[in-house]
């Protein structure tokens, strides 16, 4: 006997909710019914792994199940050998040097005194930069930095830190507002050690309804040299699949019975007579999930302990025996 509940298990439950028939075979169901099925799965999950704030509380908790310490990467700084020339803000290079990874760079032409934005890449061998009065006749060569990298998630809040060792604070975490005046003060070079970071949503996509919208994590000043970060970050899942993937969703055992009820308070929505039953039993269900969830993530005690029964700190001469001779 097994206390885990897989993909199976759910779509039993529901299916028996929603009078479909506990041991009616899923892929034997009609195609509405198999999507009612999905739909509430779907939906349930997703108000487990997002779940609402607890009374008397102010913010939704964050499972500690979905956390996930992920590597940043920043290249280091790329000067071309090709040259170029600029007209109207858009630089134009004798070689096919520019790929899309140049795009929201920060360029540095050799003849210039000043830090441009790209905008964007506009082929092989042009890149496009916001202020478009840039005119440079000479030719010249151009330093790239990069203070972005693909970020997953796009929760308000991460802990973004420099690797171990190098006796440096975490990074602070601000808004893109405050990053672009930064980046406009002319007196101060935008070029440095990283000090603070912002999350912000990359351009919005072509086709919105076939594509997803994507963040990314911008630094400033902009990394002066090959960087990486880490950052503890929870992870930005599309439940359903994830489960028909796995068989089993994130979190163990102890959750299950959350994720059912969630689920089951979903499916209530669609009965003729809507009830709360598992509404409220799912709010029972979540705020002991939480409760477990925190003791796993939090210390069990708190300030100094003087008697030492805790054993730490305890030196091993304490447990010699010393005899004297007189």
């Amino acid at each position: 006997m097994s206390f885990g509940v897989t993909l199976a298990d759910l779509r039993a439950e529901v299916q028996r909710f929603m009078g479909y028939g506990r041991s009616t075979v899923f892929n034997t169901m009609s195609a509405a019914f198999q999507g009612d099925v999905t739909s509430i799965i779907s939906r349930g999950m997703r108000q487990f792994y997002y779940p609402p704030v607890l009374p008397g509380e102010t913010t939704a908790h964050k499972w500690s199940f979905l956390q996930e310490r992920r590597a940043l990467n920043f290249p280091a700084p790329v000067t071309t050998t090709a040259t170029c020339t600029v007209t109207n803000g858009v630089a134009t290079f004798n070689a096919s040097v520019i790929t899309s990874e140049y795009r929201h760079t920060m360029v540095k032409f050799t003849s210039e005194d000043g830090y441009y934005l790209a905008k964007t890449t506009v082929s092989g061998t042009q890149v496009q930069v916001w202020d478009t009065s840039l005119n440079i006749g000479t030719t010249t060569t151009a330093t790239f930095w990069w203070n972005r990298c693909d970020f997953l998630n796009s929760g308000a809040s991460v802990n973004v830190f420099y690797p171990p060792a190098t006796n440096r604070g975490p990074l602070k975490q601000t808004n893109s507002a405050l990053i672009m005046n930064m980046e406009q003060n002319e007196y101060v070079s935008p070029i440095g050690l990283p000090a603070v970071f912002a999350i912000e949503p990359m351009d919005w996509p072509d086709n919105l309804s076939n594509t997803a919208q994507t963040f990314h994590l911008r630094l400033y000043p902009w990394p002066q040299e090959k960087l990486t970060l880490y950052a503890d970050v929870q992870l930005d899942i599309e439940a359903h699949s994830l489960l028909e993937a796995a068989g089993y969703p994130l979190g163990g055992t102890v959750h299950y019975e959350t994720i059912l009820t969630s689920c089951l308070a979903i499916a209530e929505e669609f009965g003729d007579t809507p009830s709360s039953k598992y509404r409220e039993l799912f709010m029972q269900r979540l705020a002991a999930s939480v409760m477990a969830d925190r003791n796993q993530i939090y210390p069990s005690i708190f300030g100094y302990n003087g008697d030492a029964s805790d054993m730490v700190g305890q030196r091993e001469s304490r447990n010699v025996t010393v005899t004297y001779t007189p």
